[in-house]
This record gives C-alpha cells, sequence and structure tokens, in this order.
C-alpha cells in the first residue's frame, strides 16, 4: 500500500488543485484517515461532478446526477449508461466527497514538530512558509517549507519571497521535488526533501518525521566575512519579523535597542554606528520568540 501521507505530500508538490477523493480515503488506513480529518491536513471541498465506476470492467468515468429515490426519499446519484447491461447505476452521493490537502496545516505541524512554535507565517500563500527560527551556535537558522518549487512559475514565487531572499544560509523543506539548478543561486539554503523522512506509523496512529529534526539541527548559517552591520541592515532584517513597521520605524527601533546595550555595538552613533552580527541576531531571536507569544495570547 502507498503510504497516504508521502501521497499527501507528492501530490501537493506535483499538482496545482490536488484532492483526495471518497474511494481514496476508504483504501487508506483507518487511522491515517482520520488523523489527517481530524488535524486538518484534509479539508472537504466541493462534492467531485464525476467519478470512476468500479463496476465496468473498463472502469468508466460517470456524472451521474442527484435525485430522491421515492421508496426511501434519501439522495442517490444516478448514472444512466448506454452500454449493453449496464442502464440505470446507482452511487450514493457520499461518493462525490473529496478533500484538498492543506499546505498551511502542514507547515503549522512541522512547526510544532521542530519546536519551533505552532504558527508558521505564509510569506507566498499556498507556497512558501516560514517555520520558525532555530538557533544554533552559529546564530539564528531561518526554517523554511517550499511546495512547488520545480514549477514553472517558480522563479516568480522566489522572487517574491522576501524574507526567504533576505535569509543568510537558511533551511529549506521541500515537499518533494528539489528546485532546478541555479534557481537558488545566491540565497544558498539547504535543501531537505519532506518525502524523505515522513511516513505513516501505523501502529501507533501517528505521523513519523524520522530523521527530519536532526537533519534540521544539523544546518548552520553561513557567517558572513564581516561581522559588523551597519543599523540599516539591521532594520531591512527585523523588517522581515516585524508587521506594521516601515524601514525607518525599524531602524529607529534598532538605534533604540543599541542605546539601551541590548546587543554589542562599536560604541559610536548615527552613521558611525555598527552592530555585532551574533549578538544582533540573538536579540532578533529573542523579539521574534516574544512576539510569537504575543499573538498567542492574544489569540486565547
Amino acid at each position: 500500500m502507498t503510504d497516504p501521507l508521502r501521497q499527501i505530500v507528492s501530490r501537493l508538490d506535483r499538482e496545482r488543485q490536488p484532492v483526495v477523493t471518497a474511494p481514496e480515503l476508504r483504501r487508506w488506513p483507518a487511522g491515517a484517515a482520520d488523523f489527517a480529518l481530524k488535524e486538518g491536513l484534509l479539508r472537504e471541498s466541493e462534492p467531485a461532478m464525476s467519478l470512476v465506476y468500479d463496476g465496468c470492467e473498463d472502469h468508466c468515468v460517470v456524472t451521474p446526477a442527484l435525485s430522491e429515490n421515492p421508496a426511501t426519499k434519501q439522495m442517490v446519484a444516478v448514472h444512466y449508461c448506454r452500454r449493453a447491461g449496464c442502464g440505470r447505476i446507482t452511487f450514493e452521493p457520499d461518493e462525490l466527497r473529496q478533500w484538498q490537502p492543506s499546505m498551511e496545516r502542514l507547515a503549522t505541524m512541522l512547526a510544532s514538530e521542530l519546536d519551533m512554535g505552532t504558527l508558521a507565517v505564509s510569506i507566498v500563500p499556498d507556497r512558501v512558509y516560514l517555520i520558525g527560527i532555530l538557533p544554533t551556535s552559529a546564530g539564528p537558522l531561518d526554517v523554511f517549507l517550499g511546495r512547488g518549487l520545480a514549477w514553472d512559475d517558480a522563479p516568480t514565487v522566489l522572487a517574491s519571497a522576501g524574507r526567504l531572499k533576505d535569509a543568510t544560509g537558511p533551511a529549506l523543506i521541500v515537499l518533494k521535488d528539489c528546485p532546478p539548478a541555479g534557481l537558488l543561486q545566491g540565497r544558498c539554503p539547504t535543501v531537505i526533501a519532506l518525502s524523505e523522512h515522513l511516513t505513516w506509523n501505523e501502529r501507533d496512529d501517528r505521523i513519523d518525521f524520522g530523521q527530519l529534526a536532526a537533519a534540521i539541527r544539523s544546518v548552520r548559517p553561513a557567517v558572513p566575512p564581516d561581522n559588523w552591520m551597519t543599523v540599516s541592515e539591521c532594520a531591512k532584517l527585523f523588517l522581515n519579523d516585524v508587521d506594521g513597521l516601515n524601514l525607518e520605524k525599524a531602524k529607529a527601533r534598532i538605534s533604540w535597542a543599541a542605546s539601551q546595550h541590548k546587543f554589542r555595538t562599536n560604541g559610536k552613533k548615527g552613521n558611525a554606528r555598527r552592530i555585532d552580527r551574533d549578538s544582533f541576531s540573538t536579540w532578533r531571536l529573542k523579539q521574534r520568540e516574544r512576539d510569537l507569544d504575543a499573538e498567542d495570547e492574544g489569540r486565547e
């Protein structure tokens, strides 16, 4: 049997609008189907207009119409086949139900699995998410999840993913297919394929992410040769973490934090001020965690 969770990941990465049909869902292990529905990994969408009729050796695709059974007063889906020996074919309306895999929910589940909180940030809706920021010995590591980065529109998607573009040596989790060589040139992320780690643990009825956490934690962000940053450079990075700020407000906040000795500087002021990259990264990570905690409290 094909692993249902790997199937979801593969189809999300290779189909624009993937759906799981009712007959497909029945073939899943019961625990996997219940888990995916309960956790919102599958979300019900509009019923299908057609389905494959397994009662015919040709497995015809039929388009039934809904009508009421006069005897039972229940709705049934009816199709009239002109083939000899077929005639009137009825289906339960539930046979037309279908579900869409949720990229957003998958991103949130990964954020929780990697102990980065419960909130994933949408960078490009349905395509690129910031899973979280992981503290490492080389500074904060930005961890992203990307979908369809081997599609024709991937260059446009990546060009609009400002948070990913500005990250220094991030970790990029792709669902299955790695981006073409050269597409990520200049960004230098470590690319990890989720499909190589994800399996359904049928015995315990849960997702097994294997060595994914270990693979992410082995990544170290690239260390720039120049460890001193200007206030403007720090502010541009800070803009990616906080909503509602413009560059001038971000610079003012960085300058205030520097004057309060929140991170190490060269001791100068104004245009001559320089900020230590490592201590700024540590402060930035703490600010990010504080803002996420505030968002979580606001939802309660």
